[in-house]
Order: C-alpha cells, then structure tokens, then sequence
C-alpha cells in the first residue's frame, strides 16, 4: 500500500471516520426509535412492530455484502459517499410518509444506505489497523466499539427526545446526521486500495459487466469464512445483536407502554422525559464499559472477553427478573441496581473485543468483505431480534424480553466455548 492507504493518515482522517460510525449509529438507531414511539401511540401490536422496525435491517443485510466485496475492489470511499446520500433519502422520505408503503420505502432506503456504509466502514479500520500489534489494534477497535455502543444508545435517546419535541419532523432531523457522516467521509484518507489495484479494478471493470465483477467478487466467500474461528464468531455476533434489536425495539415499546401491568413491574412505567433519563444513563454506562474494555483487551485475549461479556449478559438477565417483580420493595430493588450495572460494564466488551479478533484475523485482500460478513451478521441479529421477538413480548411483555436475552446469550456462550479444531489461538 502508499503511505496514505498504510493506515497512518492524519489524527483527522482517523477522528474524521470514527464520527463518521457514530453518526451514522445515531441517525439509524434514533430513526427506529422514533418509529417504534411513533407505532407504540398508534397502539401496533408488538409483532408489527418488531416486522416494520426490521426493514432496514432486512435490507441492509442483503445490501452489505455485495458493499463489502466491492470496496475490496473499487476503494472504501466511493460507497461511503452514496450510502450516506442515500440513507438521508430514506430519513426523509420516513417524515413525509403518509401511508404504510411510503413508511416501508423510507425504511428500506435507510438500510439501503446503511448496508452500502458501514462494511467499508469497518474495513477502513481493519485497514489502518493492520501494521499494530495487538495492544494498538485493541486499543483503535474498543475505540469502534464504543463509537457504535455511543451512537446505538446516543440515537435510543435522541430518537426518543426529538420525538418527543418534534414529532415526525425528528427524521429530518436526523437526515442531517447521515449528511454529516458524508462530509466526515471526505476527511478521512483514502484507504484499501493501491493506485495498482484501482487502476486493475478499472481494467475489469470495463472488460466485463459489474454484475459479473460483483459475482467473481462474492465467489471469495467461502474463502474469507475459512478465517479461523469466524464462522464461529459471526455466530455470537449474530446472536448477540438479536439481544439488541429485541432490546432497542421490543423492550423500549414495553416500557413505554400505554397502561402499566399489575403482574410486571417494569410495562408501562416510563414514559417522556423519565425514558429518556433511564436510556441516557444505561448508555453512558455501557459507553464508559466499551472504553474501559480496551486497556484489559490485550491482556485478557478477544475470545476469553466474550466470554467475559457474555457472562455479564446473563447477570443482567437476573437483575432484571428482581427489577420486574411486583411487589418487591425499593430498598430491594435499587439493591437489584447493583449486578444490573455490573453485567452493563461487563457485557460491553464483546463489540470491541469482536472487532479486535475479526481486524486481527481479516486477510489484506479480503478485509472489506470481513467486515461486510459481520454487518451481515449485525444485521441478520437485529432482524432476529426485531421479528422472534414480537411473539415473546406478546406472549409474556418485559419478561418474555428477559427470557429472550438470556436464550440468545447462553447459545452465544456455547458457540463461543467450543474449541476450534484448526489449531486457532484460543484463550
């Protein structure tokens, strides 16, 4: 590579671009947020809810690989730039819509723009990571990882707010979001491909169609998932977003409910400004979880980190059966605070300890489609979460939500503790 792809541009470019991830989780996240508050005072079931929510993601899943794969090809930046420009259609088209169709084309275009952002994204950071030892490429990727923490959380509580002031204008709003990541894009230098490698990537691409460029390309699959450990990994990253999209859709429209529940403590109990206060601090925990993972990522090992968080995942679980139990005293339950915010802490290090082994792990050649195999696996997860758990929150509210998280995070910990058989460095 030139100096310029090697990773080592300006602290600019590198600021440029990790604000770039955070906006664009702020403006996703904060727009489906704003859906479900939207959807919650039309009194939708849960199961339409968690079907309208999971449009974006159902499209980002089939757009990202193919993304992935061609920024391999073509550069990182010319993508970036169009899904940017896109994803800010689809927010405001989202605002404007006044019909369902108009909703799902919105929806549809702001996934559109994710999947064709966050792959080369992500690549771009496995790229300049890719001459650091392992303390540096933790330290970059816990960076990622609370980028992405900040900006999913960050976006629950904008959404939320600007619905709250706004209304439907909120998607205008936060159009300005995925605009600003454009600009950001711009900043950051230019990285994943050599002038060689362009100038060969041209040549073929006028040689042949591009759909039978995009073919030869996605025909890498199945030598990028013979990575170690990755199929293994992408695994528990999917499950683990399931736990997210079950979260940030179903768990949000429960809390938020129209009428409390005699037998949950938790259905119905915060609405407006009080959401938002509770969001707001679950976010600044897990952020201050996602950084304070990076210095122990080296020492610890990526796999045993997982672990790690996945563990934290289930004590959350058992804090929060305490919290919806009716009846139970307030002494009890701020007592019930306490391993609730500790398996917070603890569970935040699974993105940036996943995006550490999955940067240490990518192939020069094939890192951009890497990344496109994990936002698949993001995908996918969330789509899961957002469709499987509607029947869970119709059948038993907050505690079918409960139920869920902990189903999803003890498969993620049984995918992860089987050893590879391919000699992989497995702590």
């Amino acid at each position: 590579m030139t100096g310029a792809d090697s990773g080592t541009g300006t602290v600019g470019g590198a600021g440029a671009a990790l604000g770039a991830n955070v906006l664009l989780r702020v403006a996703g996240q904060a727009a489906g947020l704003a859906l479900t508050r939207r959807l919650a005072q039309l009194a939708v079931g849960p199961v339409e809810v968690g079907l309208l929510a999971g449009v974006a993601d159902a499209v980002e899943l089939v757009v990202a690989l193919p993304a992935g794969a061609l920024s391999d090809r073509w550069g990182r930046r010319p993508l970036l730039l169009a899904g940017g420009a896109i994803g800010a259609v689809g927010l405001l088209v989202t605002g404007l819509a006044g019909t369902l169709p108009l909703l799902l084309l919105g929806r549809a275009l702001q996934g559109l723009g994710t999947g064709c952002t966050v792959p080369p994204l992500l690549g771009w950071f496995s790229d300049v990571t890719a001459s650091r030892g392992a303390r540096g490429r933790a330290g970059v990727m816990s960076g990622v990882g609370a980028g992405t923490a900040a900006g999913l959380l960050l976006g629950t509580v904008l959404g939320s707010l600007l619905w709250t002031q706004l209304g439907t204008s909120a998607f205008s709003v936060l159009a300005v979001a995925f605009v600003a990541a454009t600009t950001l894009f711009v900043r950051a230098p230019a990285v994943g491909m050599t002038p060689s490698s362009a100038s060969s990537a041209s040549s073929a691409s006028s040689a042949s169609s591009r759909p039978a460029e995009l073919g030869r390309l996605l025909a890498d699959v199945p030598e990028a998932l013979r990575a170690p450990g990755l199929v293994r990994l992408l695994s528990a990253w999917l499950l683990l977003n399931a736990v997210v999209g079950l979260w940030l859709t179903h768990a949000v429209y429960q809390l938020d409910a129209p009428a409390p529940d005699a037998a949950q403590f938790l259905v119905g109990r915060l609405h407006g400004g009080t959401l938002d206060l509770v969001l707001g601090a679950w976010m600044l925990l897990f952020i201050a979880g996602s950084l304070a993972w990076g210095p122990a990522l080296p020492r610890l090992g990526e796999w045993r980190a997982m672990r790690v968080a996945l563990g934290g995942m289930l004590l959350v679980c058992v804090a929060l059966v305490a919290l919806n139990a009716p009846g139970l005293s307030d002494a009890a339950r701020w007592l019930a605070l306490a391993p609730f915010c500790v398996g917070v802490l603890l569970e935040a290090g699974f993105a940036p300890a996943a995006l550490s082994q999955l940067a240490a792990g990518a192939v020069q050649v094939h890192r951009g489609l890497t990344m496109a195999l994990y936002s698949v696996a993001f995908g996918a997860g969330s789509l899961l979460g957002n469709w499987a758990g509607g029947p869970f929150a119709a059948a038993w509210a907050m505690n079918g939500i409960i139920a869920a998280t902990a189903i999803m995070a003890g498969l993620a910990l049984a995918v992860l503790s089987v050893r590879s058989e391919r000699g992989m460095v497995d702590a």
